[in-house]
C-alpha cells in the first residue's frame, strides 16, 4: 500500500509494504494407519546334498596311472624329484587308488625320520647291492627304496658305491628272506625221532602254488621285480609249471622295457653313468638286446673321450 503525505509544499511518498501473509503449516491429511502385515516364515534352507560319488576310472585310465606310475619310479630312482611328483600327479588324475603311485607319493611327501623312525643300524654297501634290495630285503617292499634314500641323504638313489656306509631304520638283524634267494632248508631229523616242524611243514606243491599267488599279486600291483623273482622260485620248484614260465617271460619284457626307458631318459639329459647302469640292468635279463649294448657302448666311449678332454685340460 502506498501513502502520500503533503506537508506544505513538499510531497512525501511513504511506502509501506504490504506484510506477506503469515505461513502456516498444515498439517498433513490424516492418513490410516497401516494394517499389520503378517510376514511369512522363511523356510528352512535345504540341507546340503551329498557329493555325486567319484567316476571309477576307466581301463585305459587305470592302464596310464599304472604306466605313469613306472615311469615316476624312474625319475625317482634318477633323483628327479620335481618330475617324478608331478609324474605321480598325473597317474593319480588318472586312477586315484593305484597303489604304486599313491606309495610312491607318499615316500615324497612324508617325512622319513618320522616314517622310518630315528633307531638304526649301519651297513655297508656289497657287491650287487641296489637300495631297492635293501628296501626289498629289510624294510620288506622294494618300492620303498626312495625313502630309504631321502633317510641317507642320498640324492640319487640309483648311485650308491661299494664300500659306501648306510644307515638302515630298525635294529641290527637278519634281512627278511628275499625273494631270489633259495629258502632255507630244514635241520635233518634227529634219528629215530621227528620233529614238530617236520609234521607241520607244508608239502612242495602247496608252497609253489602259495607262491604264486604271490607272484600274480605282486605283478598286478606293478611289482615286476618282485614278481619275476617269484616266478624264477616257482619254476625252480617246479620246472614244469608252463604257466609260471610263462608269466616270468611276460614280467622279463616289462622289466627290460622299463630298464630300456630308463637308459633313455637317462641319456638324454646326459647322464652317462645313469645311462650305463640301466644298460647294464636291461642285459642282464636280455643279453641280446641289440639297442641296449649299442647305447651302453655309445655312453662308455663319450665317457672315454671326456676323461681324456679333461686330463689334457
Amino acid at each position: 500500500m502506498a501513502l502520500r503525505l503533503t506537508a506544505g509544499s513538499s510531497v512525501v511518498w511513504v511506502c509501506v509494504a504490504c506484510t506477506a501473509p503469515s505461513t502456516r503449516t498444515e498439517a498433513p491429511p490424516k492418513q490410516d494407519k497401516p494394517s499389520e502385515v503378517t510376514r511369512p516364515t522363511p523356510a528352512a534352507p535345504p540341507p546340503p546334498s551329498e557329493p555325486p560319488a567319484p567316476r571309477p576310472p576307466t581301463a585305459e585310465e587305470r592302464q596310464r596311472a599304472a604306466q605313469l606310475a613306472e615311469e615316476a619310479v624312474s625319475l625317482l630312482q634318477a633323483g628327479d624329484a620335481l618330475g617324478g611328483k608331478d609324474t605321480l600327479d598325473r597317474a593319480l588324475s588318472f586312477d586315484s587308488k593305484n597303489e604304486l603311485a599313491r606309495k610312491m607319493m607318499r615316500q615324497v611327501v612324508a617325512d622319513p625320520g618320522s616314517e622310518l623312525g630315528s633307531a638304526y643300524f649301519q651297513y655297508k654297501i656289497q657287491r650287487d647291492d641296489s637300495l631297492a634290495r635293501l628296501a626289498q630285503q629289510y624294510l620288506g617292499d622294494r618300492y620303498l627304496f626312495y625313502i630309504l634314500a631321502r633317510y641317507n641323504n642320498i640324492p640319487r638313489p640309483d648311485r650308491i658305491q661299494l664300500g659306501q656306509v648306510i644307515r638302515i631304520p630298525g635294529k641290527a638283524r637278519s634281512p627278511t628272506q628275499d625273494s631270489s634267494s633259495t629258502p632255507r632248508q630244514p635241520a635233518p631229523p634227529t634219528a629215530g625221532r621227528s620233529t614238530p616242524s617236520q609234521a607241520q611243514a607244508p608239502p612242495p606243491e602247496d608252497v609253489g602254488g602259495k607262491r604264486f599267488a604271490e607272484a600274480k599279486d605282486m605283478e598286478r600291483k606293478g611289482d615286476f621285480e618282485g614278481a619275476l623273482d617269484a616266478y624264477t622260485e616257482v619254476v625252480r620248484r617246479d620246472p614244469g609249471n608252463s604257466e609260471a614260465k610263462q608269466s616270468a617271460a611276460r614280467v622279463t619284457q616289462r622289466l627290460v622295457d622299463r630298464y630300456y626307458g630308463e637308459a633313455a631318459a637317462a641319456k638324454a639329459r646326459q647322464d652317462l653313468e645313469g645311462t650305463i647302469t640301466a644298460c647294464d640292468r636291461v642285459l642282464r635279463l636280455d643279453p641280446n638286446h641289440q639297442r641296449a649294448k649299442a647305447m651302453r657302448q655309445q655312453a662308455i666311449d663319450l665317457r672315454d673321450k671326456l676323461e681324456k678332454i679333461e686330463k689334457k685340460s
